[in-house]
């Protein structure tokens, strides 16, 4: 069978040859599409053009099929490079290491968003104070 590279070439190969007939059936239909509406049949032109869009739409696929096999042909594979990481020896005598989790400082009760209120700010505006804006 192939090799690497032989098969996608293959493969693009292939894709090309797909673009082209997806393009030359556009260009036909195109052409229909045309024949039809200077006869004034719009609806069966709009049907040929939508035929022809189809067509385009598999063209694009097509090449962009063959641009990602030209791309893996001469893509050279490189081994990644293995780092070892070591872990300490762990030492029996050795007390083992306490992690310290700090509790957020406590919320002023009431406060709406679930977080502190800013440093001197209070936790809620109490609608019975001036400069509350009214109901």
């Amino acid at each position: 069978m192939f090799g690497h590279g032989h098969h996608h070439d293959h493969r693009a190969h292939h894709a090309h040859m797909d673009e082209m007939k997806h393009e030359r059936k556009e260009a036909k239909l195109h052409e229909k599409a045309m024949h039809q509406a200077m006869h004034g049949n719009f609806g069966r032109a709009a049907v040929l053009e939508a035929r022809a869009q189809g067509q385009h739409m598999q063209a694009e696929s097509a090449h962009n099929r063959e641009q990602a096999h030209h791309a893996a042909a001469h893509h050279h594979y490189v081994p990644p490079v293995v780092h070892h990481h070591h872990t300490p020896p762990h030492y029996p005598h050795t007390p083992p290491m306490h992690h310290h989790h700090h509790q957020p400082p406590a919320c002023v009760p009431g406060y709406p968003t679930g977080s502190c209120p800013p440093p001197g700010q209070p936790s809620y505006p109490n609608p019975y104070q001036p400069g509350y804006p009214p109901h």
